[in-house]
């Protein structure tokens, strides 16, 4: 909850997300004892997000967008006939003995806890936690409380993003208010002093003044 808390924060601070796809990304990795840790979200989360609540479903591939540990190779991830894939799909956290992941990305991964950032609606993309081939597997005590973490991590991004999404329409809100007060107000009063000094016009006996 501490760490979920320190994310929440960071958002609600107006912090980058890259920043919290960081923290998550090194918190999984001192919480698992893993060697490497990834995590992948859809390409574009917007429009996946917009075709409705199953719309994990329909994502084919998910981009590598932090890393911790030893360096990864940047790429992206199959959503099809993959664990990970399976564990985004399915919004089920998995402990896999061997992790079949893309040669270029980690060539000798062995045990791996697949873990989906998974939101109140659907899933925003997913950590895995890897060691080499021949290390030891993970615990089901560690698969539960990093994914306890991941969860609560999530909503915290999740919220932080609604509150983000809300001032957002108060901005717009406001511009709508005061392009309203404009029309209906201050233009009007200055279509009035118009109609005034033109009416003043014929009054002044200087052509400059009538001029100006």
């Amino acid at each position: 909850k501490v760490l979920a808390d320190r994310v929440l924060r960071l958002l609600l601070g107006g912090a980058d997300p890259a920043r919290v796809f960081r923290l998550i990304a090194d918190e999984t990795l001192r919480l698992t004892d893993a060697e490497a840790v990834i995590v992948a979200v859809p390409m574009d989360t917007d429009a996946a997000e917009a075709a409705g609540l199953n719309w994990a479903a329909g994502v084919d591939e998910l981009v590598i967008v932090e890393t911790a540990g030893p360096a990864i190779a940047a790429g992206s991830i199959s959503v099809p006939a993959t664990e990970i894939g399976a564990a985004f799909t399915a919004r089920a956290p998995r402990r896999v003995a061997a992790l079949d992941i893309p040669e270029p990305l980690m060539a000798d991964a062995g045990p791996a806890l697949v873990l989906p950032l998974r939101t109140t609606e659907s899933v925003a993309g997913v950590v895995v936690a890897l060691r080499r081939r021949g290390a030891p597997e993970f615990t089901d005590e560690q698969l539960a409380m990093t994914a306890a973490f991941t969860d609560q991590a999530t909503v915290a991004w999740q919220l932080a993003n609604t509150q983000r999404r809300m001032r957002e329409l108060d901005v717009v809100s406001d511009r709508e208010r005061i392009a309203r007060d404009l029309h209906d107000h201050v233009i009007q009063r200055l279509f009035a002093v118009g109609l005034s000094l033109q009416g003043a016009i014929p009054r002044a006996r200087s052509a400059d003044v009538q001029q100006r």
